[in-house]
C-alpha cells in the first residue's frame, strides 16, 4: 500500500465516522455569522481572528 492510498483510506474512515459533524449548518454558519464570531474572538481573546479559504487563527 502506498502513502496516497493510506491517506485516502484514513480520510474515508474519518468522513464515515464523523459525517454528521461535517455537515454544513447554513443557518448558523453564514458568512456574516462567521465574521461576527471572528469579531467576538478578537475582542475577547485580544488576538487577530483570520478566516479565509486557507487559514483560520483563533485563540
Amino acid at each position: 500500500m502506498d502513502l496516497f492510498s493510506l491517506f485516502v483510506d484514513i480520510v474515508e474512515y474519518l468522513v464515515d465516522s464523523y459525517k454528521r459533524h461535517l455537515e454544513w449548518d447554513s443557518y448558523c454558519l453564514t458568512a456574516e455569522k462567521i465574521k461576527e464570531y471572528i469579531m467576538v474572538v478578537e475582542e475577547k481573546c485580544r488576538v487577530k481572528g483570520i478566516c479565509d479559504e486557507t487559514m483560520r487563527v483563533i485563540c
